[in-house]
Order: structure tokens, then C-alpha cells, then sequence
């Protein structure tokens, strides 16, 4: 047993050490907002002290549109000790991904991964940018703590199979982190496919069915539900309406994407937004012929390469929910990568690992330079997610032709009183959609407040006529007429339609912007 202790505390400490270097300074940061930092944090019912009762209303509802009561009862563990204190909601994510690194570390060498291999890959995982949206994005709690609950039912999983005889309690002990898994985040339900995966490819064992039976029907059940629950929400997408054929390249793109993201993580944005599908895009050419390429290579070495085999299943299964086959409101982002990144991470580096034995030398420099490039890389990253500014302002440089991206930076403006900052960004909105709702409402305010009366006449007329139901308009054009006199005598017209309009008063949405209203 001490020296079990003792050979851990080593990889223990580096990796707890690696994890704080990195994420440090994302301590100090504060909530996103706006953002879904805004929903599980200030409009969670939830969000109290410890308590039965409190528990028992967490895992009896639905929060958010999905069933996380895990999710939400690590927040109000963090609300016990910090109360409305970030520095502790950011401190548990640190530790969360540092202790996924450790289980990572051990699931690693269960599956006898060269001890040099293992450092390399866990340690590129530490400090890969691709991650920083999941460390310091407080709402993606979620994603670390399914991801923690799917490494350790992975390495008990591991435990059960590879012994001589039925281990009863590791077998236990893995469907039980396993559900805890599903009440962490549904996408866990993809892990009996990684468990079928490991029997054929990597144990060389057989599929013993039974044993597998509680999680395939726990999967489903919580599949069954997350479907129903997306179907209220998938008509946010604008390609929720595409045939299967269509679905698949899109998939096959944003797989892509993913794979570029992975080996070249300079042009990462907290946001992504839905792209045109084009069959003539070089990318997208490079893709579909790059995923021709992969079925030939599978085909071709299915049984002589089964860790291969493995490693490419581990990356499609856990991107499968999330690749746009079924449409989901969100295009794409980093945080999906968290999981399917290892394989690629580990393949590299047992790649690595075999060049090293003949060049050592040169194969030890490329992997300390490659660990403090990309560990420089997701320091600067972090910065992205230190507040709704940094945020928005990175993803409207990242999305220069996405409307409300620039809107969304110019309302993070006109919070801190930059009105040409604001001018700028709404402009650069009108320019993409000279109809864009928010830009024209949130325009026309900021010309008020600055007493140009007759551009923000035009402007917010043509607010009212792109958005006929938009109260915050009527709003601002009552303030323009009480303040300049232009058209005066509309004014109660306008409150009756701003008083029919404005059944939830100021109208906010914490991904695409905020209607603004000029001050009285």
C-alpha cells in the first residue's frame, strides 16, 4: 500500500502542480456575464447552503431545459463555502481538471501505454488551449464533472475486465460513477460504446452481454429524454430543417474543424457560429476527402491495428452527439472536445514515443518545447473568459462577418460607457444586416443618449419596421420624442404598444446580445 502511495505521489503532484500553473490566474476572474454563468448562478433557484430539502429539489427537477443535478449541487457546495465569491467557484474547476488529469494518468497505464508515452500525453492534455473553455468557464462544470465520473468508471470498468474471475465490487463501483456520470451531463451515455470498444479492440475480450445490459438501458432512458428536452430547443439552429445527407457533411466538416483545432489551436473563440455548407470550400473539400481517406485506412487495418481502431472510436463516439448529425442549437465549441482529444493526444505521443528510441534527443526537446508552447498559449487564452468584455470581444474578432457577435461587443461597450467603442461594433453589426434588430434598436439608444437626434429618428424607425414587436424600440422612440419633440404627438401610441409588447419587460438573451433603451 505505501508503495502504491508512493509511486502516485509523483504524477499526483506534477499534474495538480501543471493544472495551477495554467489556470492560476483564472482565479481571479469573475462570472461571465452574460452568459450561462447569468442562469446556474444568479437565476438559480438552487443555488443555496447545503441542505436535504435543498438536495432533494435539485434531483427532483429539471433546471435549464436538462436533468444536471449533480452539476447543480457541486454549485451550491462551492454557494456553502464562497457564497457569491467566484475565486471558489474557479478554484473547484482547477481541481476538477487536474483530478480528470490523475484519473486520465491511471486509465493510461491500466491500458499498458508506455510509461514516457503517459507523461507526454497527460501533460499535453494539462495545457492544451482546446481545454480552457471547460477550466475557466464556470458553466462548464458540467463537462468536467461528467468527464471525471467517465474516467473513473472507465478505470473500474478496466479493473473488472481484466481480472480472471467477476470482480462484483469494481463492477459496482463502475455502473455507479457511471450514473453519476449521467447526472453530471447526458453525453455520458456513450459510454457503454466505449466499453464495447475496449472488449473487442483493446482486451481481446468477449462481449459479455449481461453485464453491459443496466448501462445500455440507463443510456437509452437518459438519451430518450435529452432528445425530448432538445427537441424544444433545436429550432434555434437554422439548419434544423437539412436532410440526413446534408447532417453528414456538416459533421464530417465540423469534424474537421475539430481535427484543425486540435494541431493548430490559434484561431480559437469562446463562440462559434454556424457556417454555410459549401461543397467548393477548400476546407470542407479537405474534409470529405480526408474522411474518404480515414474509411479506406479503417477498412483496410481494422484487425491489425485494433489500438488505432480504438483511438478512432473514442474520438467519433464521443463527438457523435455533439457533430451535428442530429442539429443541436450550438454549432460547435472547445469544450466538446474535452474528451475526444485524448485519443488524438495519446496517439501522438505514443507516436512519439517509438521515433524517441532512435533519436531521443530531438523527440525530448519537441515535447518540452510543444508542452510550454501550448501551456503559453492557454495562459493567454484564459484572458478570453476574465470578463463579458474580453469574452465578447474575442468572439466578435474571431466572427468578423456574425452580426451579433459585433453587437454583443458593442452592448459590452456601453456597459462601461465607451460609446465609440459602441458606435464602432453596431455599425460593423448594420453593415452584415442592415436589418438586424439589435443592432438597429441598440444603435438608435446610443445615438439618443448622444442627442443625434434625427440618425437615431431614422434608425429606430426602421427598428419598429424590421421588428414590429419590439418594445424596446417603442421605448426609445417615446425617449427621442420627449427629449427632441419628433413626433410628439405618436407618443401615446407608442406607450400602448410598448405596454402591449413588454409582457417580460426588458428583454434580454444571454448568447445573442441585449435590446438596450436610452436612459430618461
Amino acid at each position: 500500500m505505501v508503495s502504491n502511495l508512493k509511486q502516485w505521489a509523483l504524477p499526483i503532484a506534477t499534474f495538480f502542480l501543471a493544472s495551477f500553473a495554467i489556470y492560476s490566474v483564472s482565479l481571479e476572474f469573475y462570472f461571465l456575464v452574460p452568459s450561462d454563468d447569468t442562469v446556474y448562478i444568479f437565476r438559480n433557484p438552487y443555488l443555496h447552503e447545503i441542505s436535504w430539502a435543498n438536495t432533494i429539489a435539485i434531483f427532483s427537477n429539471l433546471f435549464f431545459g436538462d436533468y444536471l443535478p449533480l452539476n447543480l449541487l457541486s454549485y451550491s457546495w462551492d454557494f456553502t463555502w464562497w457564497g457569491f465569491d467566484p475565486f471558489g467557484y474557479h478554484l473547484t474547476q482547477v481541481i476538477l481538471h487536474a483530478s480528470n488529469v490523475c484519473l486520465l494518468f491511471a486509465v493510461l497505464r491500466l491500458l499498458q501505454v508506455p510509461e514516457r508515452a503517459a507523461w507526454f500525453s497527460v501533460l499535453i492534455f494539462v495545457v492544451h488551449p482546446i481545454h480552457v473553455e471547460s477550466v475557466v468557464w464556470i458553466s462548464e462544470r458540467k463537462n468536467l464533472l461528467s468527464s471525471l465520473f467517465i474516467l473513473l468508471s472507465t478505470w473500474f470498468y478496466l479493473q473488472h475486465a481484466t481480472s480472471l474471475r467477476f470482480r462484483r465490487s469494481q463492477y459496482y463501483l463502475c455502473l455507479l460513477s457511471f450514473i453519476l456520470a449521467l447526472f453530471s451531463k447526458s453525453i455520458s451515455v456513450m459510454l457503454p460504446c466505449i466499453f464495447v470498444l475496449l472488449d473487442f479492440f483493446v482486451l481481446k475480450r468477449q462481449w459479455r452481454v449481461m453485464e453491459k445490459i443496466p448501462f445500455f438501458l440507463l443510456s437509452i432512458l437518459v438519451g430518450l429524454a435529452t432528445m425530448g428536452s432538445l427537441d424544444a430547443v433545436v429550432g434555434e439552429n437554422v439548419d434544423a430543417g437539412r436532410g440526413f445527407s446534408t447532417a453528414l457533411f456538416y459533421a464530417i466538416r465540423v469534424c474537421w474543424d475539430y481535427a484543425v483545432s486540435l494541431v493548430f489551436p490559434f484561431q480559437l473563440s469562446p463562440l462559434y457560429y454556424s457556417q454555410s455548407l459549401s461543397l467548393v470550400d477548400v476546407q470542407a473539400v479537405l474534409a470529405y476527402l480526408i474522411f474518404v481517406g480515414i474509411c479506406f485506412y479503417v477498412v483496410k487495418n481494422f484487425r491489425s491495428k485494433p489500438y488505432v481502431m480504438f483511438a478512432i472510436g473514442w474520438f467519433v463516439v464521443w463527438l457523435l452527439p455533439v457533430s451535428n448529425i442530429i442539429p443541436i442549437p450550438v454549432f460547435r465549441q472547445d469544450r466538446y472536445l474535452y474528451l475526444p482529444s485524448m485519443s488524438v493526444i495519446v496517439g501522438v505521443a505514443i507516436g512519439l514515443e517509438n521515433w524517441g528510441r532512435r533519436q531521443p534527443f530531438k523527440v525530448n526537446a519537441m515535447m518540452v518545447g510543444a508542452l510550454f508552447f501550448l501551456a503559453s498559449l492557454s495562459f493567454l487564452s484564459s484572458f478570453f473568459y476574465a470578463s463579458g468584455h474580453a469574452y465578447w470581444h474575442r468572439v466578435a474578432r474571431q466572427n468578423p462577418l456574425t452580426a451579433y457577435a459585433q453587437v454583443a461587443a458593442g452592448d459590452q461597450c456601453a456597459k462601461i460607457e465607451n460609446i465609440i467603442c459602441a458606435e464602432k461594433y453596431y455599425r460593423r453589426a448594420l453593415v452584415i444586416d442592415p436589418e438586424h434588430a439589435y443592432a438597429l434598436n441598440n444603435m438608435g439608444a446610443l445615438l439618443v443618449d448622444l442627442k443625434r437626434y434625427e440618425e437615431a429618428r431614422a434608425i429606430l424607425k426602421k427598428a419598429i419596421q424590421v421588428s414590429p414587436t419590439n418594445a424596446m424600440a417603442y421605448r426609445n422612440r417615446i425617449v427621442l420624442a420627449k427629449r427632441s419633440g419628433l413626433g410628439k404627438e405618436e407618443i401615446p401610441a407608442w406607450i400602448e404598444k410598448f405596454n402591449r409588447f413588454n409582457q417580460t419587460g426588458k428583454k434580454k438573451d444571454i448568447f445573442l446580445g441585449e435590446f438596450r433603451f436610452s436612459k430618461e
